[in-house]
């Protein structure tokens, strides 16, 4: 088998021939883009903690005179930093659930293919293995400015942990939260809390946005809480979500982009001195800390 692998103009091409029959793959990077939270039309991903998302999208084209099958085994990836290779490669998006595609002469389709790779990866080489063959292309040319929470202003380095302040968005999982209010106090939220004597509610008001293209639920499981006081001390959450105006313990379903606020109740003891609450995706371990 003769396999032949070559650049065309400034955009990396990937050739692949077999014997004499003229039956050829062009695979030609389009642009490549870091994440860490992609929301799809049909779902999402969150890369988990000390990652991130490789993003590359390329056209696949039959530049042969016969038609040609481009499936899974057509191409593989993987990405280098420096002189070690750090990733193996994934299956292309249109292999999820689409085993080949069968491409007459001169057509072509657009493909793309996610990758998780560490979040201080900042030049990116991507290695293809084309039917045996492997060639390596630095996707620095390629890269575009990145989208979504986690990620530097350069959409380059990702990070597993932000600061934010009161009424700021920030990023935790698939939502948007901002911590409007707190209040300390010893008067119970209902009729089933109660603190104990030298003890004291911190009551956090938190408005949600559902950042996704589908349904999710407010509930107790949402997150993960805590409130560091001024000794840097953790009080973990009780995990209870309350009515923003009420006691009553709710779940809440919210569509699409829609928003509500709840309360959060922690108990603390009475003359810790609240400083910071830290909010952790349980996905991905990444985590939104609000100075209060």
């Amino acid at each position: 088998m003769l396999l032949v692998i070559g650049f065309k103009g400034a955009d990396a091409t990937f050739t692949s021939s077999f014997d004499r029959r003229a039956r050829s793959l062009d695979i030609q990077i389009t642009s490549s883009q870091f994440a860490v939270r992609r929301i799809l039309k049909d779902g999402w991903a969150m890369a988990p903690k000390g990652e991130k998302f490789l993003v590359v999208n390329y056209t696949v084209r039959n530049s042969g005179g016969e038609p040609v099958q481009y499936g899974r085994d057509s191409v593989t990836f993987s990405v280098t930093n420096a002189n070690q290779s750090v990733v193996v490669g994934e299956s292309a998006a249109r292999f999820l659930d689409n085993y080949a595609d069968d491409l007459l002469p001169g057509k072509a389709l657009a493909d793309s293919v996610v990758l998780e790779v560490p979040n201080d990866l900042t030049s990116p080489k991507l290695s293809m293995l084309v039917n045996g063959k492997r060639s390596t292309v630095d996707l620095t040319p390629y890269l575009q400015k990145a989208e979504g929470p986690y990620l530097q202003d350069d959409g380059k380095k990702a990070f597993d942990t932000i600061s934010g302040a009161r009424k700021q968005l920030l990023p935790v999982g698939g939502w948007d939260v901002s911590v409007e209010e707190t209040a300390v106090t010893t008067q119970s939220p209902n009729l089933y809390m109660a603190v104990a004597l030298g003890e004291q509610f911190f009551i956090a008001t938190v408005k949600f946005r559902n950042a996704l293209n589908e349904e999710q639920t407010i509930d107790s499981g949402v997150l993960s809480a805590a409130v560091i006081d001024d000794k840097g001390k953790e009080h973990s959450w009780n995990q209870y979500v309350l009515a923003e105006r009420g006691g009553e313990i709710v779940s809440i379903p919210m569509r699409s982009k829609a928003k509500a606020t709840i309360r959060m109740p922690f108990v603390l003891p009475k003359g810790v001195v609240p400083k910071r609450l830290r909010l952790t995706d349980p996905t991905s371990g990444r985590t939104s800390i609000v100075t209060l």
